[in-house]
């Protein structure tokens, strides 16, 4: 079945933009390789992660076996001849429990999980989005331990133990992160000061 079609993707492009489009691989274990297969129904290979952004700062959600402490920005898949923004809505409001609307597509990383028996593709799209209305409380309270906003700044917290584990999804999603900063700096929403990072919030508003 069909999740993300060549002209969703163009239609995409002409409305929120020209991402810039990465590749990368990580080794995983076959444990790993049996939890990306198991994310595979219909043969799905791709997630929409989404960077929420409110006057608190960003939306980040914690799954059930995450350690304490650690967070990362919210993602998920589309069903089959399901449209982006109804997507990246529903998802939004499974795993955070708020409304939100897309802002910007930033990222396109194709990634290889590769195991024993050989390579899983994988392709995240990365958007930015704005806050618009609800109380941050997850649907799937299965799949979504806790969502919370954090300041911008935290995310270099929860980088760190991301890049601690020895989960190698969770070691692409923290390298996902910093392309992501890196793109917000570029287009001059995000600045740093050394490790802190604070955003120009009325781009997002």
């Amino acid at each position: 079945m069909v999740y993300f079609t060549s002209d969703m993707i163009a239609a995409a492009e002409a409305k929120y933009g020209q991402p810039q489009k990465l590749a990368m691989s990580y080794p995983a274990s076959p444990r790993e390789m049996d939890i990306v297969r198991a994310s595979q129904k219909n043969g799905r290979k791709h997630d929409i992660t989404m960077a929420i952004f409110g006057e608190p700062g960003v939306l980040v959600i914690a799954k059930p076996w995450y350690t304490r402490g650690l967070y990362r920005l919210p993602s998920g898949g589309l069903v089959p001849g399901e449209p982006l923004e109804v997507g990246a809505a529903r998802e939004a409001k499974e795993e955070t429990g708020v409304t939100m609307e897309l802002v910007r597509y930033h990222l396109r990383i194709d990634v290889d999980f590769v195991g024993e028996e050989g390579a899983i593709p994988w392709t995240s799209h990365v958007f930015s989005a704005r806050y618009k209305a609800g109380d941050v409380v997850p649907e799937d309270t299965e799949e979504i331990r806790e969502a919370r906003w954090c300041p911008v700044s935290e995310l270099m917290k929860h980088r760190e133990l991301m890049l601690k584990s020895s989960v190698s999804g969770l070691n692409y999603r923290a390298a996902l992160q910093d392309e992501f900063l890196d793109e917000l700096e570029g287009l001059g929403w995000l600045s740093r000061n050394g490790a802190e990072l604070s955003l120009d919030l009325h781009l997002v508003q």
